[in-house]
């Protein structure tokens, strides 16, 4: 799923449960560019880790900001980009 700022639902993808978040995010992300040309920076969960920021930025010129849980928040809380 990708949502703007103020959480309005801008792309769905749905994938067979085989089919990684990493993987889903490389066939979601194209397209969005495609689609909303002004995007220039995702904020994401820390599970994104990897060489994935770097691809985002080689392949689509975006940014990715990974967003993480502090270690004292336990259960569900909405974590803004620090």
């Amino acid at each position: 799923m990708l949502t703007d700022p103020l959480g309005l639902l801008l792309a769905v993808l749905v994938t067979p449960a085989s089919t990684t978040d990493r993987d889903g995010v490389r066939i979601l992300l194209p397209a969005a560019t495609g689609r909303f040309r002004r995007l220039s920076r995702v904020w994401s969960e820390g599970g994104y880790t990897g060489h994935l920021a770097d691809w985002t930025a080689m392949h689509l010129g975006l940014v990715l900001d990974l967003v993480r849980r502090r270690d004292d928040v336990s259960g569900f809380q909405i974590a803004a980009p620090r």
